[in-house]
């Protein structure tokens, strides 16, 4: 296969992935979502936001293009339904 094909092909499955997972977690009560657990992340509002962040910086990368985010951790949006619309369009 070749690179671009590759490419195109990872980012179908990432952009799948994602509307699977996000159709998932929006199902959950707020309280659930940022609820504390024993993770890398703390919750699950912080790593959707961390899937964001590493968004970010990976198209900034690519475009190399200098970012700001500085931390892992970063949160970008509180809520959820907002942080979705950003994901997706990977500003």
């Amino acid at each position: 296969m070749k690179e671009k094909e590759y490419l195109l092909n990872l980012l179908d499955y990432n952009s799948w992935a994602n509307n699977e997972f996000f159709k998932t977690i929006i199902t959950l009560s707020v309280d659930e979502i940022n609820k504390q657990r024993k993770s890398f992340m703390n919750s699950i509002r912080n790593s959707l936001n961390h899937l964001l962040v590493i968004d970010k910086i990976w198209l900034a990368n690519m475009k190399k293009q200098k970012h700001s985010l500085n931390n892992l951790q970063t949160i970008l949006h509180e809520n959820i339904r907002d942080l979705w619309e950003l994901k997706k369009m990977k500003r």
